[in-house]
């Protein structure tokens, strides 16, 4: 496997790159899975095209996570709806609830608390042992 990994500019694939697997990463400064799904205002989103990591996008919450200003429900709501076309879910923590609704989605949710470089190629090898089983 190719160890190269772009990060920094966000890239998005042509239409002739077809990407194998979108990965969602929650990180504060994009070093890190070092935040958990409850507390990420935004969402990395990486694609795994032709052995390499690409940062395709960032998707935002939209302060979802205010209470005051949001219900509850709704942020999980939200955060389901905006991943709900990732093949993973990388954050350092989830709760259950959201973890479920995640699953129902078909949203593979891994608690990982490393570099994201790191991560990414772990959720890959997730992936590909599930469909060897």
């Amino acid at each position: 496997m190719n160890k190269n990994i772009t990060l920094g500019d966000q890239v998005k694939p042509s239409k002739q790159q077809l990407y194998r697997y979108c990965i969602a990463v929650t990180s504060s400064q994009g070093k890190l899975v070092d935040q958990s799904c409850g507390d990420a205002a935004e969402f990395l989103i990486y694609h795994f095209i032709n052995h390499s990591f690409i940062l395709a996008e960032v998707r935002s919450v939209e302060d979802c996570h205010d209470e005051a200003a949001h219900d509850y429900h709704y942020g999980k709501e939200r955060v389901t709806a905006i991943l709900a076309d990732c093949d993973v879910l990388l954050t350092r923590g989830i709760g259950r609830v959201l973890q479920k609704k995640m699953l129902s989605k078909g949203v593979l949710v891994l608690e990982y608390c490393y570099t994201v470089d790191s991560g990414l190629r772990y959720a890959v090898g997730q992936l590909c042992r599930q469909q060897v089983i």
